[in-house]
């Protein structure tokens, strides 16, 4: 006999019993076998029953809507098919009379559930189709505003379909009001905002007859959207009359002129948010006029030209009325001009540098120009370097001449100012051609091009108050021949510099174009324009406009912001730090060579270096941050003069706020700019509790 019992074959070795013996048969043991299987089989059954039905990831209930009730008929007849399947597995008909009840109650469950997904997705269909009728009809009342009769019509539909949805969903009789009033206050809103649009008195006609059905808190933004339109149509109707202005050649569209003839259109009760409007669109109108006229006269002086060169022996009085009445009174003296050197033109040599200047203090300016209006003005080779400089600035390529051409300039520019010399003055002028010529000589004759301290040694050469005889220029090499010399001036070698001590490495200086090299320029600026555009006046600026390191005033009002809504927050949870705080935030943003303090740099300990020619950008930049971080005026000035009394050396006991005027002027000025809404609203800061 073996380990487990014999094969049966003889009485030494009788067979195992085996757990299934006695299944079916009436005994205790037979009985609990049966169960046990029926139980496995029930639960098996429950499994299947909940992947098709409950489960939310396979099951109906997981199912949209409408998938969920196309479903419902074919789950039904598979539900039965599963009890037939797991009644087959049963053995015996006792195994059966035990399983079938519970399959019975599981399909029971499943049943009860399918009628309950069936609800659900009726439900949610019922209201998907109520609102599509709804959004339906409020589209029909947005195209048929003019029509109160179908309007009325319309609602009376809305009406009846909220009623009756009320009515299948059981809603009480509040609910379905509620429903009807906000219908009815969506379709009447929707018509008169799309009214709006198009007619905002004929809108507001229809606001007032249908005002009562229109929950109040649409009627606010009705009423915003119908003021804001009305305000809208009188600022075109003022831009469209700037616009009629006709093109008169002998008279450049003027900023002044249209702001004062916007004025004049402007209706005398028109609010103040029109008006600042109507500003703003003038300007943008004046910069368009502006625009055309240069692009007109451009035509005219190179049709002009082209003429001339094609009729070499023809009287200018021979030239079409229409090509010669296009020409501005300045145009006309230079096409003379021409027509008297034998159709070449000759470089105006005032406007010249003027350009030029403008190309290196201004270059946004001087990109948006139409050099085309100039070409009868200008030779073929200065108009020709012009547009090509013009076309690299406006690409934002480096051209490293050009860079030290501009360094020179502008390095001369300081050297002018500190020797209060005239810059429009022959002696400036004098020294801006001595530069030009140095600098153009400086490579032949050293081999190599200026580097930065070369070209403050040039400039140093050629200013007035540095060198006792105009006359006399200094160049930075040995060579021996004369560069650039008229009769009247000597060109004067410079001594021997000394040596550096031995073992000590030279100087190196930046190459031009490099980032090193235009870091350079941030110590004379860029001029500081608006999003529109505009630039702001600053009458002791070199440009005659506010200079800066960085451009950007977004930036600065973004910080603003966001140390405002750092104050807010503590100022609602009623945090004693609050003050302190933002006290710290502004201190560290536009205190003493703070962030956006351009005119210092150094600190407290160490001392500072002033950069006085940004003062005034960095209190426009006081300005936009304490009116974007949400302080009132009077609020930025007090804290701005306690500032300055502390721990400035030009504040003015005389003022209110212990402000100088320069620096009061310029706070305000930044205040206004960030109030105009131009770089975002700002934050509100809730009361002291």
């Amino acid at each position: 006999m073996g380990l487990f019992g014999g094969d049966g074959s003889d009485a030494a070795s009788p067979p195992m019993p085996s757990l299934l013996d006695g299944l079916g048969d009436d005994s205790p043991f037979g009985l609990q076998a049966d169960e046990m299987v029926a139980r496995q089989l029930d639960t098996g059954f429950a499994t299947e029953v909940r992947s098709l039905v409950h489960d939310p990831a396979t099951g109906l209930a997981g199912r949209d809507p409408e998938a969920a009730l196309a479903s419902i008929a074919e789950t039904i007849p598979l539900l039965g098919e599963l009890k037939d399947r797991y009644l087959a597995q049963a053995q015996g008909p006792r195994q059966k009379a035990l399983l079938e009840p519970l399959l019975d109650r599981r399909l029971d469950r499943a049943g009860g559930e399918l009628g309950r997904i069936a609800e659900r997705a009726t439900s949610v269909l019922d209201d998907r189709s109520v609102a599509e009728r709804l959004a339906d009809l409020q589209r029909d009342g947005s195209l048929s505003w003019q029509d109160p009769a179908h309007l009325r019509l319309l609602g009376r539909t809305a009406v009846d379909e909220l009623r009756y949805q009320g009515e299948r969903r059981g809603f009480d009789a509040g609910r379905t009001d509620t429903a009807v009033r906000t219908g009815l206050s969506d379709l009447y809103a929707g018509a008169v905002e799309a009214a709006i649009g198009q007619d905002p008195e004929r809108a507001a006609t229809l606001y007032m007859h249908a005002r009562e059905v229109i929950e109040p808190e649409r009627q606010a933004a009705v009423e915003r959207r119908i003021e804001r339109a009305r305000e809208e149509r009188r600022v075109t109707e003022i831009v469209g009359g700037l616009a009629a202005t006709p093109d008169d050649p002998a008279r450049r569209p003027d900023l002044d002129d249209y702001q004062a003839r916007a004025s004049e259109l402007t209706p005398p009760d028109a609010s103040p948010e029109v008006q600042a409007q109507v500003t703003r669109m003038a300007r943008i109108e004046q910069a368009r006029a502006d625009r055309a006229w240069q692009a007109a006269r451009g035509r005219a002086a190179t049709g002009a030209l082209e003429w001339l060169g094609a009729n070499p022996g023809a009287p200018l009085m021979a030239m079409p009325t229409d090509l010669r009445d296009g020409l501005s009174p300045e145009q006309t003296e230079r096409l003379e001009a021409t027509a008297i050197n034998g159709g070449r033109v000759v470089t105006d040599r005032d406007l010249y540098e003027k350009l030029d200047d403008q190309a290196v203090r201004n270059q946004e300016d001087f990109t948006g120009l139409d050099l085309t209006q100039y070409r009868l003005s200008l030779g073929d080779s200065d108009y020709d370097r012009l547009t090509k400089l013009q076309k690299a600035l406006a690409e934002g390529k480096s051209d490293p001449d050009f860079e030290r051409h501009r360094l020179g300039r502008l390095f001369l520019g300081e050297g002018l100012r500190a020797a209060n010399v005239d810059p429009d003055g022959e002696e400036a002028r004098t020294a801006r051609q001595q530069l030009d010529t140095l600098l153009g000589a400086f490579e032949p004759v050293e081999g190599k091009p200026p580097t930065m301290a070369d070209i403050r040694g040039l400039v140093d050469d050629v200013l007035p108050s540095l060198n006792g005889d105009p006359n006399i220029v200094r160049v930075g090499g040995g060579g021996d021949q004369p560069v650039g010399a008229n009769g009247n001036t000597e060109i004067v070698q410079p001594q021997e510099p000394a040596k550096a001590p031995q073992g000590i490495a030279p100087p190196t200086e930046p190459t031009p174009g490099s980032p090193e090299f235009r870091a350079a320029l941030e110590t004379v600026g860029e001029v500081v324009r608006l999003p529109d555009g505009t630039a702001i006046p600053d009458k002791n600026s070199p440009t005659g406009y506010v200079m800066s390191p960085n451009t950007d005033l977004a930036r600065v009002a973004a910080d603003g912001r966001r140390i405002g809504e750092q104050y807010a927050s503590m100022r609602s949870n009623s945090d004693p730090a609050a003050d302190l705080k933002l006290m710290i935030s502004l201190g560290t943003l536009v205190g003493h060579a703070g962030a956006y303090d351009y005119q210092r740099k150094g600190s407290l300990f160490t001392g500072y270096t002033q950069l006085r020619h940004f003062r005034n950008i960095s209190n426009i930049n006081v300005g936009l941050i304490g009116q974007q971080a949400g302080l009132t005026l009077r609020e930025l000035l007090t804290i701005s003069g306690t500032f300055a009394d502390w721990l400035s050396s030009n504040s003015d006991p005389a003022d209110e706020y212990k402000l100088s005027a320069q620096t009061r002027f310029y706070i305000e000025e930044g205040y206004r700019i960030g109030s105009s809404g131009v770089y975002g609203r700002a934050v509100s800061i809730p009361s002291k509790h």
